[in-house]
């Protein structure tokens, strides 16, 4: 059975959205930094779990939606099987508690749930300066008489820009109902292009990155060589 190594409890992890292959590298526009924390009685070594339920019930649809994609997408590309709570637990069929949560996974042999819930999403003002063109007229006296011409130049001007912002908190539930794990954490925006979905959908894959990194979780596998790519030979028995 595989195992996964010892916890070291606390940590802290920064990500940022990775760019896309190419000549042509769009810049980052979106930032998460989490902390987090195993509870003591979790800690060591323990079976990778082969089933997780990703969850974040007490988001709108389409946050919802874009959060529990982004984590079962994560957690695919590690060997795990994903269960979308949207699935399990439908937004028409109104918010699911704790006990029932617990109840699914014991029901349909799942490992763990991640529940994942926002604690604060705000819009942040902030204010720079940019160069604005100007042009204007002035009189120059040339080949003996005077004439007008134009003069460009520009000036600089303040503006205020609106930036999503927001803060989550994460957490590994058991089919007994213990809460295992817990991460919390903040995503910045660098761009109006970005709304809250956006943000909640990198968060999401922060915590998936942090639960790796405390041992929770499997690496992804290393990328299969490139088409014509020579394998390195084996060194040679001592």
């Amino acid at each position: 059975m595989k195992r996964f190594p010892k916890i070291l409890g606390a940590a802290a992890v920064a990500l940022t959205l990775t760019a896309c292959a190419g000549a042509f590298a769009p810049p980052q526009t979106l930032f998460a930094r989490f902390s987090s924390y195993v509870d003591p009685a979790f800690r060591g070594e323990h079976p990778v779990p082969q089933r997780i339920l990703v969850a974040a019930p007490r988001m709108s649809i389409e946050a919802r939606r874009a959060v529990e994609t982004a984590m079962a997408g994560a957690l695919r590309v590690r060997g795990i099987e994903p269960v979308l709570g949207m699935d399990l637990f439908p937004p028409t069929r109104g918010t699911p508690t704790d006990d029932d949560i617990a109840a699914g996974l014991r029901e349909r042999g799942i490992d763990y749930a991640v529940l994942f819930v926002p604690t604060d999403e705000t819009m942040e003002t902030r204010t720079g300066t940019r160069n604005v063109p100007v042009t204007t007229t002035d009189w120059v006296f040339v080949g003996g008489r005077w004439r007008e011409v134009e003069v460009r130049t520009s000036v600089p001007q303040q503006f205020n820009v609106r930036l999503p912002q927001g803060s989550y908190v994460a957490e590994l539930k058991t089919p007994t109902g213990a809460t295992a794990w817990r991460a919390e954490g903040n995503v910045r925006s660098t761009s109006t292009q970005n709304d809250f979905a956006d943000l909640a959908a990198t968060a999401a894959t922060a915590v998936i990155e942090q639960m790796q990194r405390d041992g929770i979780l499997p690496p992804p596998p290393p990328p299969p060589p490139r088409p014509g790519a020579t394998t390195p030979l084996p060194p040679p028995p001592a």
